[in-house]
């Protein structure tokens, strides 16, 4: 399998590079402190992504996300490249909640990951 991890570029956008235990180039803290790939790392192809996990502070049962305030995935999920792409947010049980607030720019997760398990987003 492969991982890919993002790394924050110009403190506006995310950059995916490849990574694995064995990696040439080793994470490092970057922006905002957060551990990430090194910049030499490959880029990884989209064209072999499957899945998307995404942070969250919280999501709800249709899927929609409370995030961390950066617009990094709203911006990443709102280009045509990686739309096709099933996204599922990772959350503690305690943060799934019934409904969340939504923008018009917010794109819906395929589904929410807790330790409870795995639930596809609800229409």
């Amino acid at each position: 399998p492969h991982w890919g991890l993002p790394r924050c570029v110009d403190k506006k956008q995310l950059q995916w590079h490849y990574w694995s235990a064995q990696s040439k180039w080793p994470l490092r803290k970057g922006a905002y402190g957060i551990v990430e790939p090194h910049p030499r790392s490959p880029q990884v192809d989209l064209s072999l992504v499957d899945l998307i996990l995404v942070p969250a502070v919280a999501c709800d049962v249709r899927g929609h996300r409370l995030g961390y305030g950066g617009g990094f995935y709203d911006r990443l999920l709102s280009k045509p490249e990686w739309q096709h792409i099933p996204t599922v947010g990772v959350v503690f049980e305690y943060a799934r909640l019934p409904s969340l607030p939504q923008d018009v720019w917010d794109k819906p997760l395929a589904g929410v990951c807790s330790e409870s398990g795995l639930f596809l987003g609800q229409p």
